[in-house]
């Protein structure tokens, strides 16, 4: 059996540098995309990959069901239901896949049909092909990503996707420069996608051999996993629905009722933030396999083990949210001026909405974690819904009706995640998972949100124009944001029982980084 602290370390470290070096290299193609194609090009990309967002709704959850039923196969070694679940899952992808490029080719039509192609490049329908072919390739390879993950080997995908991305960087850099043609750029994403598939396909052929052998293909899967996946999935098609459309609806929306000039405005934003939320969530939920080992090793009588790795958990998921917020929030209009020009820059409202809608997606994550680990899934069911209602239909109300344009798309967002997600996935958790009381949660809920707020509440009258008006004043604002905000956690919560755990786990990884170097 792995060691679930090593391996949860390894991911978090590999996926959160892996994921920083994936920002610092999409912002070296942004910065020259923008340069040379202009923002109409930058406006139709952004609209076409919300799109594909909003397909990949069409994978209806399948990917966390799956993984969630490996975890007990993976923890005892039985290879014979581990090669029946995933000939299961490969067998159903690639049905999703044809199911996908039917609606995205609907999708095509349907753009010329309603005119919103009034505002898009004049050879968009190329364009649009060869994104939704780069799509449609993650469903081909998607049970061996999962695999990895579930067997808390998520680390070499993310190497791989690395890789892949740096060689796919310079290669369209290079197309930009010497033969600015957005089609070849698009060529160049395809062919890296499908060289990352058969990178990843090598590698799984090594791992796990007896996935390849004959007698392991017609393994069916046991009748109680069986059933337990038919339950989770229930839940699951709405949960995942709720995700998919609550994500891609502000890029969709914002291009379809505002202008797809002002979605690529909102592009450039949702870049910076997207790119932070993948590095924390890389980092925060690569623990979800070694929770899901936990439970599926833990009986009911040493369940509070299990809720003392949540509490601390969520003091670690709270301390990088806070840091995050506050850096984002007085630095997003100052770096945008200073990486385009002023005639990218939102109003300040906007980022406010921006970066409380990041700290709410964040402090999520949490029970996010625990959930798929328990294989809660059934229970999202009727919340996917509501949120999803709440969260359209506000949007929708404030953009038609009270002219708020961006900020009421946003708003309809916020209100989605404050007054359902806060409370709704907690108590499925507490109630479902662990079967405790809550009390102590929401008072630690009520804790961290009140410093998240304040901090921010301070940052938002800093004069940044003045502050950071050179690349070197940026990141002296930089350093004193990441100062002032440690500092303000340190002051708040350095008696709590949580703080000291982190404390440890950081004495931990400070040891087995020393112990690897050593044996090096």
């Amino acid at each position: 059996m792995k060691n679930r602290f090593r391996q949860t370390m390894l991911n978090s470290g590999i996926s959160v540098g892996a994921q920083f070096s994936s920002l610092v290299l999409k912002f070296a193609t942004q910065t020259i995309f923008i340069q040379i194609l202009g923002a109409q090009f930058l406006g139709t990309q952004s609209f076409f990959i919300n799109l594909m967002l909003f397909l990949s709704c069409f994978e209806f959850g399948i990917s966390s069901a799956f993984v969630y039923a490996l975890y007990e196969p993976l923890a005892h070694e039985q290879t014979k239901q581990i090669a029946a679940l995933i000939n299961l899952f490969r067998y159903i992808y690639h049905r999703i896949c044809v199911l996908s490029a039917v609606i995205g080719l609907a999708f095509m039509f349907g753009i010329s049909i309603f005119h919103y192609d009034t505002e898009l490049i004049s050879h968009w329908q190329g364009a649009y092909l060869l994104i939704l072919a780069n799509y449609l390739l993650f469903f081909l390879n998607e049970d061996k990503h999962q695999l990895l993950i579930a067997d808390q080997l998520g680390y070499i995908s993310v190497i791989n996707q690395c890789v892949i991305l740096i060689v796919q960087t310079v290669l369209q850099v290079a197309c930009l420069v010497w033969w600015p043609n957005y089609l070849a750029f698009l060529t160049i994403q395809l062919v890296c996608t499908l060289g990352g598939n058969l990178a990843v396909s090598w590698q799984i052929r090594h791992r796990y051999p007896y996935l390849r052998q004959k007698e392991n293909r017609s393994v069916a899967v046991a009748p109680a996993t069986l059933v337990k996946l038919k339950h989770n999935l229930k839940g699951l098609v709405s949960s995942k629905l709720s995700v998919i459309i609550t994500t891609s609806k502000d890029g969709l929306l914002i291009g379809l009722l505002v202008s797809v000039h002002a979605g690529g405005l909102f592009a450039n934003y949702t870049l910076i933030v997207s790119g932070i939320t993948l590095m924390l969530t890389q980092a925060i939920s690569s623990v979800t396999a070694s929770v899901g080992n936990l439970t599926a090793t833990t009986n009911q009588k040493n369940v509070k083990t299990v809720d003392k790795v949540l509490k601390t958990h969520y003091f670690v998921n709270f301390g990088c949210t806070t840091i995050a917020a506050a850096c984002l929030m007085g630095l997003l209009n100052p770096f945008i001026t200073l990486w385009i020009g002023t005639s990218y820059v939102l109003p300040k409202t906007t980022v406010i909405l921006i970066v409380l809608i990041f700290a709410c997606n964040q402090m999520r994550q949490t029970s996010l974690v625990f959930i798929t680990a328990y294989g809660l899934f059934f229970h999202l069911g009727i919340k996917a819904a509501v949120e999803v209602i709440v969260s359209v239909g506000v949007s929708i109300l404030l953009v038609t009706q009270a002219h708020m344009g961006i900020n009421g798309i946003l708003l309809g967002t916020l209100t989605s995640q404050l007054s359902i997600n806060l409370w709704w996935e907690p108590f499925i958790v507490y109630r479902a998972g662990l079967h405790l009381s809550s009390r102590s949660y929401w008072w630690r809920t009520l804790s961290y949100w009140t410093s998240i707020l304040l901090i921010l509440g301070a940052i938002i009258y800093l004069p940044e124009h003045i502050l950071a008006n050179t690349w070197i004043n940026l990141g002296v604002l930089l350093l004193s944001l990441l100062i002032a905000s440690c500092a303000w956690l340190y002051i708040g919560h350095h008696r709590k029982t949580e703080f000291r755990e982190t404390q440890n786990l950081l004495k931990n990884l400070q040891y087995l980084i020393s112990n690897a170097v050593q044996n090096r």
